[in-house]
Order: C-alpha cells, then structure tokens, then sequence
C-alpha cells in the first residue's frame, strides 16, 4: 500500500467522521482539528474495507490521468 491510498483512505474517514458529528448537531468549529484527524485514524483501523475502496479509487484515478505513477528513481552510482 502506498501513501497515496493512505492519503485517500484517510481523507474517506475524515469526511465520515464529520458527518457522525454533524449528526448528532455537534458544530464541526466546536471540535479541534487534531481530535478529528485522530478520530479518523481510529475509524481506519476499525473499518479495515476502507483500504480497499481507498485503492479502488487510487487505480481510477491513475487510469484516467489524474494521479501519475511514482517514478522508479535508480540509485545513484557509487
């Protein structure tokens, strides 16, 4: 797994840990950043099929041109 789909995965949860709060009328200006950064994380490690949708999504956008391959760097000569 790469951190692009880290990135997305992460993303996923925190847009749906921002809908549970805003569900039970909490005002997202009422919570800090870093409380919802750590409530996504714990939402990855419980809802493990995020990875999976997360690179599904990775793939679609590297076939439609949107995300570029990383580049295999060689090492340099020694």
């Amino acid at each position: 797994m790469n951190g692009a789909v880290m990135t997305i995965a992460r993303y996923q949860a925190r847009e749906a840990v921002k809908r549970e709060l805003r569900s039970q009328g909490i005002k997202l200006q009422q919570v800090e950043a870093s409380e919802i950064s750590r409530a996504a994380i714990q939402y990855v490690d419980d809802h493990p099929e995020i990875i999976a949708f997360a690179t599904a999504r990775y793939w679609d956008c590297v076939k439609r041109g949107v995300i570029k391959l990383p580049r295999n760097r060689r090492k340099p000569s020694q």
